[in-house]
C-alpha cells in the first residue's frame, strides 16, 4: 500500500543571479564595497512551491530559461536559494548531468564504485548490486575498460544503469531520458516503473510532453521563474502548448526527424519485391536483412532464423506513415517436435507502454496440431499501421499450445499452459510520420485509430433559416 506522505516540500524558493556586462564591472563593485552596483538582477526562480508525495513521479515543464534546471539545482544542494527554504525527509539522488564527476582514467566497474562511495554507500552495498548495474548497462567486455574508450551512449548507459539501483526516496532527473536509442529509453522506462512500484519519487526535468503525459499524474509549468500552473499533468501540457504555440508543432517535426536517424538500420532500398514459395508468397533473400538474434529467450526448441520488415511494395523499410501496412516474415527451425505452434506479436512505444498484442490463435490463423523436429515455420503478418506518430518496438515470440480452443482447454487439463519456445525482445523498431508529412496532417486523434463507421441523416423538418 503507498504511503503518501511528503516526502519533499519546497517553500517560496527564489534564486538570483548577478549579470555583469563584463568583468571590469564585478572588479569595480567589488572596489566600491558594494557601495556602487554595475550588474543587473535576474531571479531564474521566484517564489516557488510544491510538495512531492511519496512514490509520486512529478513532471516539471516549461520553455528554456524557466528555471527548471535552476529549481533542481536548489534542492539538490548544488545552489543555494537566495530566499525561501526546503525540507527532505530521506535520501536524494540526482542525475543532473549523466556522466558528470565520473573518472575517465576508471574502468566502469570502477567508477560505479567510486561513485557509491562519495554517495554514501558502503562498499559491500555496491558489490551486491554491481552485477545488476552490468546488465542493465549492457557493457559487457567494455565495463571493465577504461571510461576514455567509451562512446557518449555508452557513458549514458553507465551512469543511468547505476543509478537506477542505488536505493533512495527522491530520484531527480533532468532531461537524461533524451538520450540513448529507443531501445534503451524503453529500457529505462521500464525500470522507472519499478522503481515507482517501490515508492521511490521522482522529480524529472523534460520538454517530451509525452513522458509527461505518460507517466505524471502531476506537473508544474514553470515560466520565467515562476510557477504558472501546478497540477494535472494533461492540463498543465494544454498550458505548455499554448504557451509555445506554433513552434511546438514544427519542434515536432524535428523529433521525428531526429529519431528516423536514430534508428535507421541502413536497410538496402534497391530490394525488389521478388516472392517464391508454396504456400503463401515469400520474400528473395535479400530481403532478410535480419538474420542474427543474440538475445533470444526459449527453451532451445526453436531457432529464430530470419527476420524481414517490408512495406506495401515489398522493400525493406523500418519508416512508414500513419495508416501503412507492415509486412512482417519470420521464420523458425524447429529442433524438437512441438505440440500447436502459435506465434505472438507485442507492440510497445518508446516509454514501453504495450499498444498492441495478439497470436495467432487470436488471428483467427488455421494451425496444425504438431510438428516435427526439423521443420521450417514460417511465418507471414500483415499489420495496419493505425498509430500515432512517434517510435514503436516490436517483440515476437513462438509458443506450443496444447488447445486451440480456450475452453476446451480448461475442460480438458487446467494445468497445462503455452510453452515458450522462442521470444526475441526488441526485434526491430520503426518510425512513423505523419499522414501527410508537409501540411503535418493526422488520419486520428489519440494513440490508435479504432475500427468503425460514421453515418449522418438530414431531416427536413420544414423550418426555414434566414435567407
Amino acid at each position: 500500500m503507498i504511503n503518501n506522505s511528503v516526502v519533499l516540500t519546497a517553500k517560496n524558493l527564489s534564486k538570483r543571479y548577478k549579470i555583469y556586462l563584463n568583468p571590469w564591472h564585478r572588479f569595480a563593485e567589488w572596489f566600491t564595497f558594494g557601495r556602487r552596483q554595475y550588474h543587473k538582477k535576474y531571479w531564474a526562480v521566484r517564489d516557488v512551491s510544491f510538495e512531492l508525495q511519496r512514490g509520486e513521479f512529478l513532471g516539471v515543464i516549461g520553455p528554456n530559461g524557466a528555471g527548471k534546471s535552476t529549481m533542481l539545482k536548489i534542492i539538490t544542494d548544488v545552489t543555494t536559494p537566495t530566499s525561501g527554504e526546503f525540507y527532505v525527509e530521506g535520501r536524494v539522488l540526482s542525475i543532473l548531468e549523466l556522466s558528470g564527476g565520473m573518472d575517465h582514467s576508471l574502468t566502469g566497474r570502477e567508477n560505479v564504485i567510486r561513485s557509491g562511495q562519495l554517495l554514501g554507500f558502503p562498499n559491500g552495498y555496491i558489490k551486491e548490486r554491481m552485477e545488476d548495474i552490468k546488465e542493465f548497462s549492457e557493457l559487457e567486455d567494455f565495463f571493465e575498460q577504461p571510461l576514455r574508450t567509451y562512446s557518449t551512449g555508452m557513458r549514458t548507459r553507465l551512469s543511468f544503469a547505476m543509478f537506477a539501483f542505488l536505493d533512495c526516496d527522491v530520484l531527480i532527473l533532468d532531461e537524461v531520458l533524451a538520450v540513448g536509442d529507443v531501445f534503451f529509453k524503453q529500457k529505462c522506462f521500464a525500470r522507472l516503473e519499478e522503481l515507482i512500484q517501490k515508492n521511490i519519487s521522482i522529480v524529472l526535468v523534460t520538454h517530451n510532453m509525452g513522458i509527461v503525459q505518460r507517466y505524471c499524474k502531476r506537473a508544474i509549468l514553470l515560466n520565467k521563474g515562476k510557477v504558472l500552473y501546478a497540477g494535472e499533468a494533461s492540463s498543465a501540457v494544454n498550458k505548455f502548448l499554448q504557451l509555445r504555440g506554433k513552434r511546438a508543432i514544427s519542434e515536432l517535426q524535428k523529433t521525428f526527424e531526429e529519431e528516423l536517424e536514430e534508428i535507421n538500420l541502413n536497410i538496402n532500398p534497391s530490394t525488389q519485391k521478388v516472392f517464391s514459395g508454396d504456400q503463401f508468397p515469400w520474400p528473395q533473400e535479400t530481403a532478410f536483412t535480419l538474420n542474427s538474434f543474440p538475445k533470444i529467450k526459449g527453451q532451445g526448441r526453436a531457432r529464430l532464423q530470419r527476420l524481414a520488415i517490408l512495406n506495401e511494395k515489398g522493400k525493406p523499410s523500418l519508416t512508414f506513415r500513419q495508416g501503412d501496412i507492415l509486412h512482417l516474415y519470420y521464420e523458425y527451425k524447429l529442433l524438437k517436435d512441438i505440440a500447436m505452434p502459435v506465434a505472438r506479436i507485442e507492440i510497445r512505444d518508446k516509454f514501453n507502454l504495450l499498444i498492441h498484442s495478439k497470436d495467432s490463435r487470436q488471428a483467427k490463423t488455421n494451425l496444425p496440431s504438431s510438428l516435427s523436429k526439423g521443420c521450417l515455420l514460417r511465418w507471414h503478418q500483415v499489420i495496419t499501421l493505425n498509430l500515432t506518430p512517434g517510435n514503436y518496438v516490436f517483440s515476437i515470440e513462438l509458443l506450443s499450445a496444447f488447445q486451440s480452443q480456450p475452453a476446451l482447454e480448461k475442460s480438458i487439463n487446467k494445468t497445462k499452459q503455452d510453452i515458450r519456445l522462442s521470444r526475441l525482445d526488441q526485434a526491430f523498431a520503426i518510425v512513423l510520420t505523419h499522414y501527410n508529412q508537409e501540411n503535418l496532417e493526422l488520419t486520428h486523434g489519440g494513440l490508435v485509430d479504432l475500427p468503425g463507421k460514421m453515418e449522418m441523416n438530414s431531416v427536413n423538418t420544414g423550418i426555414r433559416g434566414h435567407e
